[in-house]
């Protein structure tokens, strides 16, 4: 997906020429696999199952100066368009386990029971990074900024009646 604007707080690098602002969509992920599954055993387990693949999104080098003297250090060195720069891609599994105890039999069973339940998300624990620094006379360039949570377990306790 491409286009020339990334969105209502956007401003371009040279408001003097918008030819280069043409360029890869902010929200242009070339590949995504998304995959949600649930198995159920009624004597013992209920399992959920959810798989993300991602691709990493564009975002923009910039010289970190104010090469055309407009008060803005968003320009981009010569030659360079919008969002040429990608990111790394993410992966994450997130998986749920529970077991539910019944507390009578025949007809109302359905009604009155515990549910006990364990849930991991980012089951891997892999890191998953995000707003990498594109500006070229950083220390930081094309490096993330920010990091998604590590992996993360809840556990619950659930009574239907």
């Amino acid at each position: 997906t491409e286009n020339d604007t990334g969105g209502i707080a956007w401003f371009p690098a040279n408001q003097y020429d918008l030819g280069g602002e043409y360029g890869r969509a902010d929200f242009d992920q070339r590949h995504r696999f998304e995959m949600l599954g649930t198995f159920h055993e009624e004597s013992w387990w209920n399992l959920g199952l959810g798989v993300h693949v991602a691709s990493g999104v564009p975002y923009t080098e910039t010289a970190g100066i104010d090469l055309f003297h407009i008060g803005m250090l968003n320009a981009r060195p010569a030659g360079v368009s919008r969002n040429t720069l990608r990111a790394a891609g993410t992966v994450s599994v997130d998986a749920r386990w529970a077991h539910d105890l019944y507390f009578s039999r025949g007809k109302q069973s359905e009604k009155r029971h515990l549910t006990f339940g364990v849930d991991a998300f980012n089951l891997t624990n892999r890191a998953n990074f995000g707003g990498y620094v594109g500006n070229v006379r950083s220390s930081l360039f094309q490096q993330p900024t920010t990091a998604q949570p590590a992996r993360r377990m809840q556990f619950s306790l659930r009574y239907k009646f």
